[in-house]
């Protein structure tokens, strides 16, 4: 209000020093006044002045005729029965924006009763039967705009629900960090079950370091902007993740036993209970987890696999289902692969476990094993499920986009990738989707043959672990972008980033 000539006032004051500067001065009856506003700029025109007067006051400048009227606090103390918008009285005979004359008894903006006779803007009488701008019949003794303005929290609990209804998902989130009120309403069961559709549309991507911690960044494509985020527990980058419909499973191994948590990072409600699945410690594994979308009841499958003694050419591969409605492990499913080990991922699309699998003796070469979880089998043989891939790849990913079984990874020679490839199952053929184009390549500065990239809904997000730099693409659009740049710092050269995709939801638990 005070700074730039285009406002009401500005304050200024007698004698005094302020930030170092003389804001009011004025010398004997010979030399000309002079005034300094707040900040020590200098009022260039002409003003009035009520001389002998000492104190604070505030100086209203008229720029359309480049005078000004300097009114002392002396003055200002003059009506008890008007308040301007920084507490001081005004002079009851003051000038307002549009140099009409203020009425004594009228009230300014903060809410006060408005004169019915007063002068308005445009220097008309304020009549006391005008109309509104609906042109109804307004009150002269109604408040004014500012007046009827009324705390949300002192609305009903069912008006405030449905007012947060409309915002997005990340700022419904942290609306239920604002007060306990609004935790109570987001997080209750009647809200969940209200506003089941209340989802973001786009797949959120959580980004942290290699440090045991809990706290990262997230990211809403929706928004484009990273949040600060809190896990309910410390994350390790190298933990297995798997995501599915608003739940993430967590999972490492320790030894022989099994560590594993499944969670909404939304709601924060999580669950964890530790497995041991035999006397044989795992040389990979991988995680898979499917959610039934109507019960909401869902199933987390771990595939392990570890080297027959004094067999090179020869892997056991163990398959564990977990039914979050019996709350139990079923029995596991134990097959030898000969010339093929399961690799790091896997997905359960449809009622069927898909695993991707690495030939002996090769490097690069994958292929897909499935295994039927709804009859618990693998019609008597996992080798006669094997769908090849017929191409060379670093860090494969295997994912489930819609209803689409996709595969990402880096196409090159020698295990350095010279590019990242995305390529869609159809029935047992492979389709390429898109390349990344070369101008983003560049950008990762550095192509790693290991990298993250992790998809849900219609996108596909890839980072390297030693960047924050995270490329998105779009399914539907075929289109690649760059996120923006995420803010965790790097404290160290050592340092690493890892993420994963989920989708966030309010309206499941574990």
């Amino acid at each position: 209000m005070y700074h730039g000539y285009g406002m009401m006032g500005y304050p200024v004051y007698s004698n005094s020093v302020w930030d170092g500067y003389h804001h009011y001065a004025y010398g004997s009856e010979e030399d000309p006044p002079n005034l300094i506003l707040a900040g020590g700029t200098p009022w260039p025109y002409d003003f009035d002045i009520a001389h002998h007067r000492n104190g604070t006051g505030v100086f209203l400048p008229k720029l359309e005729h480049g005078t000004g009227v300097f009114h002392p606090t002396s003055e200002l103390l003059v009506n008890p029965n008007r308040s301007d918008r920084v507490s001081n009285l005004w002079n009851p005979n003051r000038v307002d924006r549009v140099s009409n004359l203020a009425n004594p008894n009228r009230v300014d903006r903060e809410s006060n009763l408005a004169n019915p006779n007063r002068v308005n803007r445009e220097g008309n009488l304020a009549n006391r039967n005008r109309l509104d701008r609906e042109g109804n019949l307004v009150d002269p003794n109604r408040v004014d705009r500012e007046g009827d303005l009324v705390s949300i929290l002192a609305l009903p609990s069912e008006v405030q629900e449905l007012i947060l209804t409309f915002l997005p998902l990340a700022c419904i989130v942290g609306a239920s960090c604002v007060c306990k009120k609004w935790k109570q309403i987001v997080h209750c069961g009647k809200f969940k079950m209200n506003n089941d559709g209340i989802s973001s549309k786009k797949p959120w991507y959580f980004m942290f370091t290699n440090y045991d911690d809990h706290n990262g960044k997230i990211y809403d494509p929706e928004q484009g902007y990273w949040y600060d985020f809190k896990f309910p527990f410390n994350l390790k980058d190298t933990w297995k993740v798997a995501a599915c419909s608003g739940l993430i499973c967590f999972m490492q191994e320790n030894d022989c036993d099994f560590e594993i948590y499944i969670c909404n990072p939304i709601t924060r409600k999580c669950i964890q209970f530790e497995e041991g699945f035999g006397a044989q410690q795992s040389s990979y594994s991988s995680l898979a987890l499917s959610v039934d979308q109507a019960s909401h009841a869902y199933t987390i499958a771990i595939v392990r696999t570890w080297e027959v003694q004094d067999s090179f050419s020869r892997w056991n591969t163990s398959i564990h289902i977990y039914n979050s409605v019996k709350r139990t492990w079923l029995p596991p499913f134990v097959e030898t692969l000969s010339g093929w080990r399961a690799g790091n991922d896997s997905i359960v699309f449809d009622g069927v476990l898909y695993f991707v699998v690495t030939e002996l003796g090769t490097t690069n070469c994958h292929a897909l094993l499935s295994y039927n979880i709804k009859s618990s089998s693998s019609n008597g043989d996992l080798i006669k499920t094997l769908i090849p891939i017929p191409f060379s790849l670093t860090s494969v990913r295997l994912m489930q986009l819609q209803d689409k079984i996709v595969v990402v990874g880096g196409v090159g020679s020698h295990d350095i990738p010279e590019n990242i490839g995305v390529w869609m199952l159809k029935g047992t053929w492979w389709e390429e989707v898109s390349s990344v184009p070369n101008s983003f390549i560049q950008g990762f500065e550095e192509l790693d043959d290991v990298f993250a990239s992790s998809g849900a809904g219609d996108l596909i997000y890839i980072q390297m672990y030693g960047a924050k730099s995270l490329l998105v693409f779009d399914m539907k659009s075929k289109v690649w972008k760059w996120c923006q740049k995420c803010p965790l710092s790097k404290k160290s050269d050592l340092q690493l980033f890892s993420g994963f995709c989920f989708e966030p939801r309010l309206d499941i638990s574990p």
